[in-house]
């Protein structure tokens, strides 16, 4: 299993955040850029934050594991 760290970063003019992850994670999760993510704190496996591809309009993730 690869565990990629990231830090979020902000957007100097618009105060944004945003994350950029690297392009093998993207590719493995099938998500390219604009796609809009659902992200979640905590769970039962212990991961400190989850993220997943939204799904047209559905609030549910998509599970790519």
């Amino acid at each position: 299993m690869t565990i990629y760290e990231q830090t979020v970063k902000e957007d100097p003019q618009t105060g944004d955040l945003y994350i950029e992850f690297p392009e093998e994670l993207m590719n493995q999760m099938g998500w390219d850029v604009g796609d809009e993510l659902i992200w979640g704190i905590g769970s039962e496996e212990g991961w400190p934050v989850t993220i997943a591809k939204k799904e047209n309009d559905d609030a549910s993730p998509v599970d790519k594991t």
